[in-house]
């Protein structure tokens, strides 16, 4: 089986997301699949719920930006509270 090393590195960085970050802070360089270091460039935290963290590759310079999920019961009721309020169904 082949396994796409890109697709290794966003999982990775996905689950970096949990994590408490500061600006500036890095990863360390054996963290990451591909062994580069990601350093943190902008924190989203909004009211809404919202929290994303914006990555830059520091070999490649490349910027993934990775995206929280719904973390915890509160989480859920008010991500099912403000979709409905906003007139969507769910699929």
């Amino acid at each position: 089986m082949t396994i796409n090393t890109k697709a290794e590195e966003y999982a990775f960085l996905s689950d970096m997301a949990y994590k408490n970050w500061a600006l500036n802070q890095q990863t360390k360089p054996n963290d990451s699949p591909s062994k580069d270091i990601y350093e943190v460039i902008q924190i989203i935290d909004s009211i809404s719920g919202y929290y994303g963290v914006v990555f830059q590759n520091t070999r490649a310079n490349e910027i993934i930006v990775a995206h929280r999920g719904t973390q915890a019961p509160g989480d859920l009721t008010r991500d099912l509270f403000i979709t409905d309020a906003h007139g969507h169904t769910a699929h």
